[in-house]
């Protein structure tokens, strides 16, 4: 609801000025990414009689190819991909923590796994309650080395790790691209796309930003343009605004609000 309300102070110039819900949002059918663009219509349009009409598209393989959810209908792509490599170095950062748990809790026998788990369960406690006691249990780099488990998990599993990635994301791109410079068969002017956050990444290789070769097994890469933490926050975002200059056309390409160059 709030991102909602962001974009309407940003591109309130571009928003449909009278009563009609002929104002097209597409989402995912995802019951959770479906009530995410709902909320943020709501926010869109607060106080206002202007409604949006929700698209939704079926993430079913037997539709097909589709921009929001390409993965599903990909034979190839496989979602577990990621996690060999991730789960390869969660064996050799939890070392510690597992020889201190283990040796100041009886009666039970911690493994990595574990671990992870209770790391996650960290975040959304904080995402929830704004802070977390539990969270305390871990040391600054325990939490490095969790940052750096995700990262190898979503570089191999969507980002450049995977030579999948960058055709899944180009039809999103080429979609896009083809709105822009079709202006006179639509009255819209703003188009927005809801969808899971592991979609994301698909778009970003497709355009070759934050491009890296390679994530290294063994040891944290403190150099790596791949930043999950950066890149996929709750409710990620990228945006291409259209921009005129005289005669010139400019597409300019905003990754969670921050202009990319």
């Amino acid at each position: 609801y709030q991102f909602g309300i962001e974009l309407s102070y940003r591109y309130k110039h571009l928003l449909p000025k009278n009563n009609s819900n002929s104002f097209r949002i597409w989402t995912a059918s995802s019951s959770r990414t479906y009530q995410s663009a709902l909320a943020i219509s709501q926010g869109l349009f607060q106080g206002e009689k202007t409604s949006a009409k929700l698209i939704s598209i079926s993430e079913k393989k037997s539709r097909g190819g589709n921009t929001l959810t390409p993965t599903k209908s990909c034979h190839k792509y496989n979602a577990s991909k990621g996690s060999i490599e991730a789960n390869y170095w969660l064996k050799i950062y939890t070392k510690s923590i597992l020889k201190k748990f283990n040796k100041n809790i009886s009666n039970f026998q911690f493994i990595p796994e574990d671990i992870l788990a209770m790391q996650e369960l960290c975040g959304y406690e904080t995402i929830i309650k704004g802070q977390s006691k539990f969270c305390r249990l871990f040391s600054s780099e325990d939490w490095i080395s969790f940052e750096y488990y995700f990262d190898l998990k979503y570089f191999y599993e969507i980002s450049y790790g995977n030579y999948l990635s960058t055709y899944l994301g180009m039809p999103w791109i080429k979609a896009t691209i083809d709105l822009f410079f079709k202006e006179k068969q639509t009255k819209q002017n703003l188009f927005l796309s809801i969808t899971h956050r592991e979609m994301f990444p698909l778009i970003l290789n497709a355009l070759g930003l934050f491009n890296q070769t390679n994530l290294s097994l063994n040891q944290i890469d403190h150099q790596r343009l791949w930043k999950t933490s950066e890149i996929l926050p709750f409710l990620a975002r990228i945006a291409f605004e259209r921009l005129q200059c005289g005669t010139e056309i400019f597409i300019r390409i905003l990754i969670n609000s921050t202009p990319k160059p």
